[in-house]
């Protein structure tokens, strides 16, 4: 064509080399999403597996099937749960108990239910601990971890399994909320 371009392509590779420099330098210090597509997370109020992300908002599909569109800033300024970057997660299992019932037992029957489960991890091996104790019964608490893909199944299954142990079992039973009303005196009607 007859035009000098050793000019264009010396700017070309200096416009290269300094973008290069620029992005190397400047990319650990851009705001980088704390999860990826595919993540379960959880933020103000929602629940659920990330779909898709894009410059603005992210897409959250929850686990009643709706997708919720959160922009990006409002994720960056809030709190963000990501339960896809353990691989284990703990169940913890509170219940209250009578307190008229053999309490030994029950730890003990709590105890074999979570460690009967091949989902339950042995390190750490599950532990129960009684919290509190007042009129209305004792608080017991029962702990374990699972796999985080076992979480929810493993979760469900315990606490059916506790439901059937205290309805099966006589020494072992709970609590309710209990509420006394005492009138004095006499009502005119």
């Amino acid at each position: 064509l007859g035009y000098d371009v050793s000019a264009i392509g010396q700017v070309s590779i200096l416009v290269v080399l300094i973008g290069a420099v620029v992005a190397f330098f400047l990319v650990p210090f851009l705001p980088k999403l704390p999860f990826m597509i595919g993540h379960m997370i959880e933020t103000g109020g929602t629940l659920g597996i990330v779909d898709s992300i894009s410059t603005f908002h992210t897409q959250i599909r929850t686990f009643d099937g709706k997708i919720v569109f959160i922009p990006n800033a409002l994720l960056m300024a809030g709190k963000i749960v990501n339960y896809s970057y353990t691989p284990n997660r703990r169940v913890e299992l509170k219940l209250s108990v009578d307190i008229d019932c053999d309490l030994g037992r029950c730890r003990l029957l709590l105890l074999d239910i979570m460690s009967s489960d091949d989902r339950v991890l042995n390190d750490p091996g599950p532990a129960g601990f009684v919290m509190d104790a007042n009129a209305a019964g004792v608080a017991m608490t029962g702990y374990c971890w699972v796999c985080n893909s076992d979480w929810l199944s493993a979760r469900s299954d315990l606490w059916l399994q506790l439901v059937e142990m205290f309805q099966d079992d006589q020494a072992v039973s709970l609590s309710f909320d209990k509420q006394e009303i005492l009138l004095s005196g006499e009502v005119n009607k």
